[in-house]
């Protein structure tokens, strides 16, 4: 009874700090090390333990402890979790912020070629070192969860560590399954049907195409004239609509006769001719009363062109076929590579001139897709030129007389080789941008005594008359000398007004004179170019340039004109030369020299030949464009890149370099002009078979076909910009089409296990649209797993603390009740008292 007025006195938070303090001091030692090791609250040290509770809070032994265990608790600590995350963050920025190191930058800093990743950023995320710290990680999330005690106030903790693992692991999933490509879909075929044939014929509607098509006795020419796709309809019930309106330009090959046929997209009632006459074309009803089609048996009707392929990205296919009338196999290629060069020997290929190439080889199987390959024949890729064009070059080993010279140029800051041919006119000399002319001779012993004489500058006037043709030879000094020259027995007069250095009119215009013309009954001016007797040009009085000749009786040759040139003369492949060198004031130097020996042409200007081939055969080379020419961008790389295939057949074999095209077609139709290349290898195999080869992308078959019911380009109110691209798209669903689907820019559609969304279209005439295709698998568990971490954080950040909060309240509430009964006499305690224990 007498320590009550003292408790009523006694403040509880006082009470609380005797409690724990006499509870530490009673704990000892033991108390001491449990209070520092463990995570609990202090005020847990001054309750009372169970003998269990004591032995299972010491730490285990080392060797009690099983190696499992050990590789579990380490697996789950800390440093292993924030190591783990900072491997990630380093691979990560290095696939997305440093593009050059994911594709091998490393390899030619340090010369190991081994850091020559070759990876696109999905290559790079769908590697195996990504695959497998995103597995470790999730190991350690599973580790740490596992031994966080599941209860209420650790919900926030478990659900961040399970959202993490189910992003991780969903994100791996679509990786490996991801499936991206592109399919191309022309709005409509023309089909087209004449007496005498059994089937229509079809043509894809795209400019320029062409088709002949009709029995031997009714033959029609058909051509796409004009594609407009903002036609206005005037007529009918449809007026004021807008659709594509194709034009149809039509030859009867037998009558000869020509007409226009105008086809409306999705108005195939309006179809009608139109007459092309002198004035432009007229409907055939303004003609013929109550016609609308010149020709009735030509039927020509419009239908869809569906696309049945998509194409992946970043992928390699060499498509083959004996026959274009049989489909393409395909043949992948794994592991190609993407931004390197490889190519064995660097003397294959053209190189700018100061670019290096390295010898870096490569040999990758082209494997058959579903099995069927080409009997005895083998394809694998040796080369790969990921920027590359296509050059005519000459080289040895042809089997015809073709005389060729190759030479270099050098100047103080460029260095050029081209070549010259004997045999094929204006190829067989070049002029130096100082204003020098090089021309290449092939001569034998009696031409090369001509070829080396001094010339003589000359003008021939070649007279045409009854009695055939009279040849004039007047030294140009004549010329020069005089006012005018009168030629004997004719009454015409020349005089010369001015000479034309080479390349007045031009950097390539051989030399000129400029002649007038005098005959009874007038004058007139002409332009006499070096061995050009008819190429003349003709000017009247007023120096306009006539349209014909002035006089068709009289033509002009310059010969031998005096300028600075050099003349080469070959006559073998022993690699020794005559040279004739001659100036504009008239100087003449003859010499031999070698093949390698430089000739002066102007101060640090030097002529060097560097090759003579007798029989020369036109080769195309690869040619690398120089790395400040290339434009960035993967689409762009693929569409411009090269590979060289080997074709082998038991011991035969052969490599050809291959184009890149975006899409394996069937045939030509789909080729248009400036957008979608075809252009097939052909090569003749030992046993007289023609292979045709295509280089293109893998292909994926469509679950339906698709087909492209009409291309929609929405602009701005009141302007022509762009707003939206719309491809209003249909699906074959078992021989029936679907109501029209709406793909936007911003807004893809789905259609079974793909989507299907705006990539690109024709912004000419909106013939065709080409829309990327995709799957997204386990986006959906990528979302939950990322909610589910979000969820966790805010719990853990704003529901935890609160539950913490009212914990430690109610720990405090009660622990101030157990110390105010301590502090009773014992004859006043309950009788039976229950410890309280905080948790």
């Amino acid at each position: 009874m007498r320590g009550r007025p003292i408790i009523g006195r006694v403040r509880a938070d006082t009470i609380l700090r005797v409690y724990v303090f006499r509870a530490g001091r009673e704990v000892g030692s033991a108390g001491r090390a449990k209070t520092r090791g463990s995570s609990q609250p202090l005020m847990n040290a001054g309750t009372p333990l169970a003998p269990d509770d004591q032995v299972s809070s010491l730490p285990p032994s080392p060797r009690a402890r099983s190696i499992h265990r050990r590789v579990l608790n380490e697996l789950g600590s800390i440093r292993v979790g924030v190591a783990l995350f900072i491997l990630i963050f380093i691979y990560s920025s290095i696939g997305s912020a440093f593009p050059p190191i994911r594709q091998g930058a490393l390899a030619d800093w340090f010369g190991l070629e081994f850091l020559r990743f070759e990876k696109t950023e999905m290559e790079w995320f769908n590697w195996w070192p990504f695959q497998l710290m995103i597995a470790a990680l999730c190991l350690a999330m599973v580790a740490a969860t596992l031994r966080i005690k599941l209860q209420l106030i650790n919900a926030g903790v478990w659900a961040i560590h399970c959202g993490i693992v189910i992003l991780a692991i969903s994100s791996a999933v679509y990786f490996a399954c991801k499936i991206e490509g592109e399919a191309v879909i022309f709005h409509s075929r023309a089909l087209v049907l004449t007496p005498g044939m059994s089937e229509p014929a079809s043509m894809v509607v795209r400019p320029d195409a062409r088709m002949v098509v009709g029995s031997a006795d009714n033959r029609y020419d058909i051509r796409v004239a004009d594609l407009n796709p903002d036609y206005v309809i005037r007529e009918g019930a449809a007026h004021g609509k807008k659709t594509t309106a194709i034009w149809l330009s039509i030859s009867q090959l037998n009558s000869g006769s020509r007409f226009a046929r105008r086809l409306l997209l999705g108005y195939p009632e309006l179809t009608e001719d139109y007459l092309i006459e002198s004035g432009g074309i007229v409907r055939v009803a303004d003609r013929l009363s109550g016609r609308t089609l010149l020709d009735e048996n030509l039927q020509i009707h419009l239908w869809y062109d569906p696309a049945e392929y998509f194409f992946l990205h970043d992928t390699t296919a060499v498509y083959a076929r004996f026959s274009p009338d049989e489909e393409w196999k395909e043949l992948r290629v794994e592991g190609m590579p993407h931004y390197f060069e490889y190519v064995d020997d660097p003397d294959s290929v053209a190189t700018a001139g100061g670019d290096k190439l390295v010898a870096r080889p490569l040999s990758l199987p082209a494997k058959p897709r579903d099995g069927a390959g080409l009997d005895d024949i083998e394809l694998r890729i040796t080369g790969f030129l990921p920027y590359a064009d296509t050059r005519a070059d000459w080289r040895g080993g042809g089997d015809q007389f073709n005389p060729m010279l190759r030479y270099r140029i050098r100047a103080p800051f460029a260095t050029t080789t081209d070549y010259l041919l004997a045999n094929i006119p204006r190829s067989d000399q070049t002029r130096l941008p100082t204003g020098q002319s090089i021309r290449f001779k092939w001569a034998s012993a009696a031409e090369l005594e001509v070829l080396i004489r001094k010339p003589v500058p000359r003008l021939v006037a070649r007279l045409t008359g009854a009695n055939g043709t009279d040849e004039r030879t007047i030294p140009l000094a004549e010329l020069e000398g005089k006012k005018s020259v009168l030629l004997e027995g004719t009454d015409y007069a020349l005089t010369l007004e001015r000479k034309m250095p080479a390349g007045t009119a031009g950097m390539n215009t051989p030399a000129g004179l400029f002649v007038q013309v005098s005959k009874a009954g007038g004058q007139f001016y002409r332009v006499v170019f070096e061995g050009r007797g008819d190429g003349s040009l003709d000017l009247d009085q007023n120096m306009n340039l006539a349209t014909q000749p002035a006089d068709a009786g009289i033509s002009f040759e310059y010969l031998d004109p005096a300028e600075d040139r050099l003349v080469v003369i070959a006559f073998d492949e022993s690699g020794e030369l005559e040279v004739v060198r001659t100036t504009a004031d008239g100087q003449f130097e003859h010499r031999k020299v070698r093949v390698g020996e430089a000739i002066i042409m102007a101060p640090n200007l030097e002529f060097v030949p560097e090759q003579i081939v007798r029989n020369a055969r036109q080769e195309f080379t690869p040619y690398i464009v120089p790395r400040n020419q290339r434009q960035p961008g993967s689409l762009v790389r693929q569409t411009v890149s090269q590979a060289r295939v080997e074709v082998r057949q038991g011991e035969w074999s052969q490599q050809v370099w291959l184009r890149h095209h975006d899409y394996a077609f069937p045939d030509v139709q789909r080729a248009q002009p400036g957008r979608f290349a075809y252009a097939p290898t052909q090569i003749t195999l030992p046993d007289g078979r023609q292979l045709e080869l295509l280089l293109s992308r893998w292909r994926e078959r469509l679950p339906a076909p698709v087909a492209l019911d009409r291309f929609v380009l929405q602009t701005y109110p009141g302007g022509d910009q762009p707003s939206d691209y719309i491809s209003r798209i249909r699906f074959d669903e078992n021989g029936t089409w679907s109501p029209v689907t709406e793909v936007r820019s911003n807004r893809p559609a789905r259609h079974g296990d793909y989507w299907y969304f705006q990539s690109q279209y024709d912004p000419q005439t909106q013939s065709h649209t080409v829309l990327g295709v995709g799957n997204r698998v386990a986006v959906g568990w990528m979302l939950a797993g990322t909610c589910l971490s979000i969820a966790g954080m805010l719990y853990a950040f704003y529901v935890k603390p609160v539950l913490i909060r009212r914990r430690k309240q109610r720990g405090a509430a009660a622990a101030a009740r157990a110390a105010e009964r301590s502090l009773l006499p014992d004859e006043s305690r309950p009788a039976a008292q229950t410890d309280v224990i905080l948790k």
